[in-house]
């Protein structure tokens, strides 16, 4: 896993300490394996899901409850959602936490200039915008409704064999430490092997460069 946590910190150029992304790695997989709570299907069910993935509600309750477990301990962020990469090329939110995102997002050239996760779905690339106001000022981000944060960072939920499967979009009133960062590193790794077993692609078009 170790080897895993290098080879994706070095392919997105993100400087973290691997043993936090190692930590936090663990830790979601305790609560994906053993996590057990009351939460109401219509948090984590919704009507775009494809009926598969609709009908696995312990893994949708499952993939909340790790979420939140990172979520609940940071101040700073807003929201945070995982995207599935779904068969039919769109995004869809699979869990959540905070305030409302987007439900699907198409993944294409004109959606990435509006949406973080779309282009990170479409390139495998993590994308990190820092000061959101600052990249909708020199055109490298577009749509008004990325003001709802002052940073956003979107991370490719992808494995060593550089598909991407999914996607982490998180929203933060505040750039996010490192130490945060790690702790959402490990959680898409974590939760890597959900979304490999629900969307399974050979050779797929979208892959970690």
């Amino acid at each position: 896993m170790r080897n895993q946590i290098k080879d994706y910190l070095q392919t997105q150029a993100l400087k973290l300490n691997p043993d936090d992304v190692a930590v936090a790695h663990a830790a979601t997989q305790v609560v994906l394996a053993q996590g057990r709570a009351h939460i109401d299907n219509a948090l984590v069910q919704h009507d775009k899901l494809p009926e598969y993935i609709f009908n696995q509600i312990d893994t949708l309750k499952q993939l909340f409850m790790a979420l939140d477990s990172v979520y609940s301990r940071q101040e700073n962020v807003q929201a945070a959602t995982i995207y599935v990469l779904a068969e039919h090329g769109n995004l869809l939110r699979v869990a959540q936490m905070g305030a409302a995102m987007e439900t699907e997002l198409p993944v294409n050239e004109d959606s990435a200039w509006y949406y973080l996760a779309a282009r990170t779905a479409n390139s495998g690339w993590a994308n990190i915008a820092e000061d959101v106001a600052k990249w909708l000022q020199i055109g490298e981000l577009q749509g008004e409704h990325n003001r709802r944060a002052v940073s956003q960072t979107s991370l490719p939920i992808c494995g060593e064999d550089g598909v991407v499967y999914g996607v982490l979009q998180v929203e933060s009133r505040a750039v996010l430490a490192e130490n945060a960062l790690a702790e959402w590193v490990g959680l898409a790794l974590g939760v890597l092997p959900v979304l490999r077993e629900w969307c399974p692609r050979e050779g797929g078009e979208s892959e970690c460069v």
